[in-house]
């Protein structure tokens, strides 16, 4: 059985490409443009490893700790 990536990256050619790239290396590669989808993504999913945009526009910090975690960031 494959390992599975999460890609959250809000540019399509980001994510594309590593998937791509993950894909030709035998990875089975989730998609994310955003927080949203990946926490869903974390919810349904045994994720292995998660490649991620810092920078995403819109996002409080510190939501790469929850993410990881596959916790949603609590909003003031």
């Amino acid at each position: 059985m494959a390992k599975t990536i999460l890609v959250v990256d809000d540019e399509v050619t980001v994510r594309d490409l590593l998937k791509d790239t993950f894909v030709i290396e035998g990875y089975d590669v989730r998609l994310a443009e955003g927080a949203e989808t990946a926490f869903e993504i974390l919810k349904e999913e045994d994720i292995e490893v998660i490649f991620l945009d810092l920078k995403l526009f819109g996002q409080e910090k510190p939501w790469p700790a929850g993410i990881a975690a596959g916790k949603k960031p609590s909003r003031p």
